[in-house]
């Protein structure tokens, strides 16, 4: 397969109250999960993941796999950055986020929600139902103990399945409705703010044109040539735009979609961008 495819403190205490309550309602009885004592970790910085919700793997195409971006990223700082949501084909160059902020006093409790739902507890066994290609669910979270991560396959299959026991279950339906909270939680402001990155990560690949694809004009890429071989995989090159190419680009490909071809250094290319998190400083960054 080519390349080609693919204000109140006490309003939002008593919110984010509610969101820990209703995890524990969820499931976690007196043999599940317990927190440990544990708790915020000190030091963090701004820039410090404090607990991530992402997919990784499942049958994509690689460009697809490697410009996915977390549902939900929230900092040592209180930032919480999501994608905004997306619909049709064919899908923008440039996908957007925003940001909106989670109170000092409520990271705590959220932590605490999230142990309670059994990230990171290693005794849990989410079995694996009878269904392929699907992508899994990654949960990392870091407290004063550490980083704990789960990893669950096909978590967003919430059908009853024979292959899996009852404990099963209800494992993997406590972690789902902790995911399903966190749209709940009192973030300020509740329509967010857009992410500005301070940098695009973008994968190319030769252009190729298709009879059964509307044809798209020609974008003219700023900055390196392509292709640019700062990390190659898949048979992409990844190269990690900034400074004054990446004004130029933000511009440009906010009217593009994933069909525009870029020309560049006489040729013409494929691109998928993906905006640089925080956390991330370069194309290794991201995962498949």
């Amino acid at each position: 397969m080519g390349p080609g495819i693919s204000k109140r403190m006490p309003v939002v205490v008593a919110m984010l109250t509610a969101v820990v309550i209703g995890l524990g309602c969820a499931g976690v009885t007196s043999d599940g999960p317990v927190d440990g004592g544990e708790s915020l970790p000190t030091g963090l910085s701004g820039d410090d993941v404090l607990l991530r919700v992402e997919e990784v793997g499942g049958f994509v195409h690689p460009a697809t796999a490697l410009t996915r971006l977390p549902s939900f990223t929230l900092y040592g700082d209180g930032r919480v950055i999501t994608p905004d949501p997306t619909s049709g084909y064919p899908e923008p160059t440039l996908p957007t986020l925003s940001v909106r902020r989670l109170a000092t006093a409520d990271l705590d409790a959220l932590v605490r929600a999230a142990i309670a739902a059994g990230v990171g507890d290693p005794g849990i066994d989410y079995g694996n139902p009878s269904v392929t290609d699907l992508p899994s669910t990654r949960v990392t979270l870091r407290t004063s103990g550490g980083e704990r991560v789960t990893e669950v396959y096909a978590l967003r299959v919430a059908q009853a399945d024979s292959t899996l026991r009852r404990a099963q279950q209800a494992a993997r339906q406590r972690l789902r409705d902790f995911i399903a909270r966190l749209a709940d939680a009192p973030l300020v402001p509740p329509a967010g703010e857009p992410y500005q990155p301070r940098a695009l990560a973008a994968l190319a690949w030769p252009y190729l044109a298709s009879p059964d694809k509307s044809p798209r004009p020609a974008r003219p890429w700023p900055g390196q040539a392509l292709p640019t071989v700062q990390y190659q995989v898949a048979g992409m090159t990844c190269v990690v735009v900034t400074g004054e190419a990446l004004a130029t680009l933000l511009q440009e490909a906010s009217t593009a979609d994933e069909l525009t071809p870029w020309t560049s250094g006489g040729g013409e290319w494929s691109v998928r961008l993906r905006p640089l998190l925080p956390d991330e400083t370069s194309c290794e960054d991201l995962h498949a």
